[in-house]
């Protein structure tokens, strides 16, 4: 759906109780559907990625951070280990890696203190390696984040938004939870909670019927080796 479709759905739908919706909230509204966004994307394998990382000796601990992506011209890291392209840089969209997987394919246990070939995830968006080899490459799977939506946009109408249909309607209630908690009144408050329990009800009906089905790890791995091994 794109963003004209999304305000014209809260418009008619969860926000046009109390007369809520005006053209002066659509920037609040953007700014509830960012977060929401930020929600579902991480409960949902709505969108996973790939990363590869060259490994080195003296490095142990890899921020997956832009600064070290060889697309990035303007760094002046010495060490670019994150291999992407121009066509395709690496974004700063992870959300949490999910796996990993060292040169020849083979899954790589994460935060393991009792296997010696576990790698660890100090933070979100970091991963250490122990006894790196030069050159190695060690892939990665993570949850990856929605692009970030302006909330001053005015072109509603080519501002996509990736949603499966089957989130839609908890993405609209989230958003009108967020939105009515703001009014100061009594009513606000109940719109709130209601729409808040909606929305939670509606997410576990998706996780109990498996509606959100991932490919699996080890068949996208496949992919991004192709041309490393």
């Amino acid at each position: 759906m794109n963003l004209k479709q999304l305000l014209d759905t809260l418009r008619y739908g969860e926000l046009a109780n109390m007369n809520y919706f005006n053209e002066e909230k659509i920037p609040a509204i953007i700014t509830y559907l960012n977060s929401a966004l930020i929600q579902l994307y991480s409960r949902f394998p709505i969108s996973e990625k790939q990363l590869i990382i060259e490994q080195h000796p003296h490095i142990a601990t890899y921020h997956i951070s832009s600064k070290y992506a060889r697309s990035n011209k303007a760094s002046l890291e010495p060490y670019k280990y994150i291999i992407d392209s121009e066509e395709e840089p690496f974004q700063d969209d992870v959300i949490r890696v999910t796996s990993a997987y060292n040169k020849y394919g083979e899954p790589v246990p994460l935060n393991d203190q009792n296997d010696l070939r576990s790698w660890f995830l100090p933070s979100y968006n970091s991963v250490q390696i122990f006894n790196s080899q030069e050159g190695d490459t060690a892939f990665f799977i993570y949850r990856a984040r929605h692009p970030y939506i302006d909330p001053e946009v005015q072109d509603y109408e080519n501002v996509m938004i990736d949603i499966p249909a089957c989130l839609e309607e908890a993405l609209c209630s989230y958003i009108a939870s967020k939105a009515y908690i703001t009014i100061q009144n009594q009513e606000g408050i109940s719109l709130s909670g209601l729409y808040e329990n909606r929305y939670e009800k509606l997410c576990s009906n998706v996780e109990a019927n498996n509606l959100l089905q991932s490919e699996s790890s080890n068949s996208n791995i496949k992919l991004i080796m192709r041309g490393f091994v």
